[in-house]
């Protein structure tokens, strides 16, 4: 680096990890038993099907990780004799991490199929899909860094038509991470098959219903901008 350019800014803020989106499958609901028919000269009464189970909530995705701070810039103090041209002075704040995305929800899974009546009762109905997994939450933006403070004294100014450059901004704040997705409802499983029964002994219910989706991830919080500093250049008789 130049003798001429003074660099005291502060580092970056690390990045937020993003929130975890789990590869693993959630089971279906298991399948409905078929129906035992005792046969009509019987005295023994049928044993009924059963309903498809239901299939399992889908898994929520992670949260997204905070963003860091970023750090503050270096204050500067000079006492010189003579500016000369080409003097670059940087304290600015560091700017702020991103905040890690949330993760996804995973699909719910699939109900289970209805059992078969077997031409002797009603057949099952399928079971109820599995709700989705809600998204993990963004993470929050990291604050920019507060800069530095500027003092100089001198004597004599001869930086002519290229005075001194100074950087003294507070620093930027990260951006917040978005909010995952919500996974998929699961689907209702497969009724039984038709069964041609005359008489039944049982009742399978009504048709279930679909998994309800998952929730969206909310977004992270927003970060701050870092303060700027103050710049102080004094003439002086004698340094």
């Amino acid at each position: 680096m130049p003798a001429n350019v003074i660099h005291k800014g502060g580092n970056a803020g690390r990045q937020g990890s993003p929130g975890l989106t789990s590869t693993a499958q959630v089971a279906n609901g298991a399948n409905g038993q078929p129906a035992e028919c005792k046969g009509v000269f019987s005295f023994q009464l049928d044993d009924p099907p059963t309903n498809g189970g239901p299939g399992a909530p889908g898994i929520d995705g992670g949260h997204g990780g905070d963003g860091g701070d970023g750090g503050n810039g270096g204050s500067y103090e000079a006492h010189i004799e003579v500016i000369l041209s080409g003097l670059v002075i940087d304290v600015t704040g560091g700017p702020g991490g991103n905040g890690g995305n949330g993760g996804n929800g995973t699909a719910g899974g699939r109900g289970g199929a209805g059992g078969d009546g077997s031409g002797c009762e009603p057949s099952g109905v399928g079971g109820a899909g599995g709700r989705g997994g809600n998204g993990g939450n963004g993470g929050i933006a990291g604050n920019g860094g507060n800069a530095g403070n500027v003092t100089i004294y001198y004597v004599s100014d001869q930086s002519g038509t290229q005075p001194p450059e100074i950087s003294s901004s507070g620093g930027e704040p990260g951006t917040p991470g978005a909010g995952g997705l919500g996974g998929a409802g699961g689907a209702v499983g497969a009724n039984g098959p038709d069964s041609d029964y005359t008489t039944a002994q049982w009742n399978p219910g009504p048709p279930r219903a679909p998994g309800s989706p998952g929730s969206a991830g909310a977004p992270g919080a927003p970060g701050s901008s870092g303060a700027g500093g103050d710049t102080l250049f004094q003439q002086v008789d004698v340094i």
